[in-house]
Parts: C-alpha cells; structure tokens; sequence
C-alpha cells in the first residue's frame, strides 16, 4: 500500500534561478542539507538540472503541480506588473516561471 509521496523532481535550466523564485517568491522552505530541496507539507520538492547528468532539458508540457497558499496576490507581492489577463500556464507554456514577476504562474 502506498503511504505517501516522497518527492517530486522539476527539471530546471537554472537551478539557482529555480531556487530563488521557489523560496523568495513562493517562500517553500528550503531542506538545511540540500541547496536545491525544498518542502512543501510532508513532500520534498527537488530542483535538477538534467543537462548536469547528461540528459537534455525538455520542458515538462503536460505534468504540473499545484500548490495552496492562502492569498497568491499577498506571497507574490508588489511585482511591477499588473494582470490584465489570465497567466501562462507553467506546463502548456513550457516554460519556468520568472522569478521577478511571477510570469508563467497559473
């Protein structure tokens, strides 16, 4: 019987750029023993960089996750951008967010 789930990996081009806008921006708080972990709940939520173990980078188009916080507009702060229209979509984009304005949140 499963239990739980233990991790999920998110391939990443840049793994620091991934990593600030996880933690300064989404404020997922970081594992003390390992720079690109992060825990979400009971998950741990791990940042790869493939191209660092031989593979090519392919954007994840179909998986996603999502994550609850209580008010999106109050952890994504002031970014210097107004929504005027609804955001990409992380998966169908293909593409990571950016870290200092949120484009690319769903």
């Amino acid at each position: 019987m499963t239990e739980k789930l233990d991790f999920i990996g998110i391939p990443s081009t840049d793994a620091g750029r991934s990593r600030k806008f996880y933690v300064e921006t989404l404020g997922l708080k970081p594992d003390p023993k390992a720079d690109n972990e992060f825990w979400v709940g009971e998950t741990c939520f791990a940042i790869w960089e493939p191209g660092n173990m031989g593979f090519e980078f392919q954007p994840q188009k179909l998986a996603h996750i999502a994550l609850h916080v209580d008010d999106v507009a109050a952890r994504l702060g002031n970014r210097g951008q107004e929504r005027h229209q609804p955001a990409r979509s992380v998966g169908n984009a293909g593409e990571q967010p950016d870290p200092a304005t949120g484009e690319g949140l769903v």
